[in-house]
């Protein structure tokens, strides 16, 4: 029941993503959960063993976009889905007019030639943008690992040091008492 409650595109086999998607399931599930700010109804103690009916859940995870991204990247990302679907959307309408034949068929057909051949340049640009949205998210992240590093070292630093200073105030007292 785990197996075929994760096999997305049911086909009875289980491919390497299905996998993933069994082996980190309470990750992800615990992950969903906090995104839509509920609270999870399965005992996920066991690394998620045992639950089912949660399929979807962890496919719609997987795919949202998550919440803390740039808006930069965001953006690129919603143009560049909207420009496929947009081209898509335009060959599929092509292909029903060839198929249909007669004079718009090969009209059509020479149209859809022209599309399946012309330059990607706006598609190209749309994922320039985007990979240097993603770049630039990455160069931000690693600045705050290292700030997130250097205020843990500090905290750190200060435990030592705070340590440090009441075992100086024990040593001292304990002198009191061994003069």
């Amino acid at each position: 029941r785990e197996l075929k409650d994760i096999d997305i595109n049911n086909d009875g086999r289980i491919a390497f993503i299905e996998y993933l998607l069994l082996h980190y399931k309470a990750m992800v599930l615990g992950a969903y959960h906090v995104r839509h700010k509920t609270e999870c109804k399965h005992d996920l103690s066991k690394g998620g063993k045992g639950v089912t009916g949660v399929g979807m859940q962890l496919v719609e995870e997987l795919v949202t976009i998550p919440l803390n991204l740039d808006p930069e990247l965001v953006k690129a990302l919603e143009d560049l889905g909207k420009a496929k679907k947009t081209r898509l959307k335009k060959i599929a309408k092509l292909e029903k007019k060839v198929a249909k034949g007669g004079v718009m068929g090969m009209t059509a057909k020479n149209e859809l030639e022209q599309l399946l051949k012309e330059d990607q340049t706006k598609m190209a640009q749309i994922e320039l943008s985007l990979a240097a949205a993603r770049k630039k998210n990455l160069k931000k992240a690693k600045t705050a690992n290292k700030a997130l590093a250097a205020e843990k070292a500090k905290e750190a630093k200060a435990k030592k040091d705070a340590s440090k200073a009441k075992r100086a105030a024990f040593a001292a007292r304990a002198a009191m008492f061994n003069k």
